[in-house]
């Protein structure tokens, strides 16, 4: 159809370029969807009589929403503006640039915040807000419901819940919008909580009654782990149990009907955000093998219908098993492969403004070079949960050595 899809297969392949250390690319994606914020705030306005946006899960010359039907009620879905959105924040904080988190993101971000505290008004029995109506793409709840229109997608509340909290790490930097902040944490305090189905399993919707269906080939209910470690999640061992469950259980399809690369990518971050080094191996193995043409060309499917969508995700599935970073805080080795016996990787940009010059490791020993854009104190966090503190200067190398990930 000539469109992009953004319920997935564009963030895929946008999803290295700022890790990759190419934030230049990132301004051809802006220019795209700052095109268009004004089409997707008529869109909020034809469905849902609110501010804010609407981001359709398939845009072409038009941002009218258009691409949908009973099977796949793309038009319900509410995490399409804060996943867009999250790559201009993470873009300021990739690079360091306030100017544009200041002009130019934070005003988006803010609007589209303001389409949730709209949105969001009816609560359950026990006080939680309530996601009505909600899509989990491009899936539905299990095992025996006749239609994907659902309540409490957890890929909705999680994309709320990412967007709320960047506009107040935002707000709280620029020094504005305090009354905005305390409305915005209580509609966090008041979300809809993670949870586990009655076999322990991550549950991709939150209401009562609604079932899993695992056999699929997205993993929508991953949201919050594609591009962050969020501590709620991590800090508690029965979610990332959960989680681990879940990822097997998709993987698992996956294993037996190689139909959609950026779904396998999905499950990949979420098992190297859980630091699961071996499922970690496995997914970037399966991804290695199936999806490429003899010219390294990327596949949708296994060996048939090119899309770039991998050639983003690929490389970035493979450097977040090696590194992981947000301002102030850098994990080395979170979910390395363990066939990845020794290897260097040079050149990646991360979170807080920091080249990660080079990464060299042996099973025993590493040894990293980074170099900051500004001055900065950073905990690095190294195999073995040992922990190093280092003040950068700006554009001053420092080299760190530590154990290798052999020794995790």
């Amino acid at each position: 159809s000539g469109s992009f899809t953004t319920n997935g297969n564009l963030q895929c392949a946008i999803a290295f370029l700022l890790l990759g250390n190419t934030p230049e690319l990132m301004q051809a994606v802006f220019r795209y969807f700052d095109a268009r914020w004004d089409g997707y705030r008529r869109n909020a306005r034809a469905f849902f009589a609110l501010p804010g946006f609407h981001l359709p899960a398939q845009v072409t010359i038009s941002p009218r929403a258009a691409a949908f039907n009973a099977n796949y009620p793309h038009c319900f879905s509410s995490a399409g503006a804060p996943w867009i959105l999250q790559f201009y924040y993470d873009y300021a904080r990739y690079t360091g640039d306030r100017g544009f988190l200041e002009s130019h993101a934070y005003p988006l971000m803010r609007e589209a915040a303001a389409f949730f505290e709209g949105f969001l008004t009816h609560r359950d029995g026990a006080g939680k807000l309530v996601f009505v109506p909600s899509y989990s793409p491009e899936n539905a709840p299990g095992p025996t419901a006749s239609c994907s229109t659902a309540i409490n997608a957890t890929m909705d509340v999680a994309a709320c819940r990412q967007l709320l909290r960047n506009c107040i790490a935002t707000a709280t930097l620029l020094g504005v919008d305090g009354d905005a902040c305390q409305r915005w944490s209580a509609l966090i305090r008041d979300l809809p909580d993670d949870a586990l189905d009655s076999a322990g399993c991550f549950r991709e919707w939150l209401w009562p009654g609604l079932g899993e269906r695992h056999a699929h080939r997205h993993a929508s209910q991953f949201y919050a782990l594609y591009d962050e470690m969020p501590p709620d999640i991590l800090d508690r061992p029965d979610l990332v149990a959960g989680i681990e469950q879940a990822i097997r259980a998709r993987l698992d399809h996956h294993r037996h009907h190689p139909i959609m690369a950026f779904g396998l990518v999905q499950v990949g971050l979420a098992a190297a955000r859980i630091r699961h080094a071996d499922l970690t191996d496995e997914i970037i193995d399966l991804l290695a093998a199936r999806y490429w043409s003899t010219g390294m060309g990327s596949f949708h499917n296994g060996g048939a219908l090119f899309n770039t969508d991998i050639s983003g995700g690929f490389p970035y599935l493979c450097a977040s098993a090696l590194v992981y970073a947000d301002p102030g805080h850098l994990v080395l080795f979170p979910a390395c492969p363990p066939h990845w016996r020794s290897g260097t990787i040079s050149g990646l940009r991360l979170r807080g403004a920091i080249i990660l010059q080079s990464l060299s490791w042996t099973p025993d020993r590493a040894e990293a070079t980074l170099v900051a854009d500004q001055d900065q104190v950073v905990r690095v966090e190294t195999p073995g949960r040992c922990f190093q503190t280092l003040a950068l200067v700006a554009g001053q190398p420092q080299t760190l050595t530590c154990a290798g990930p052999g020794s995790s």
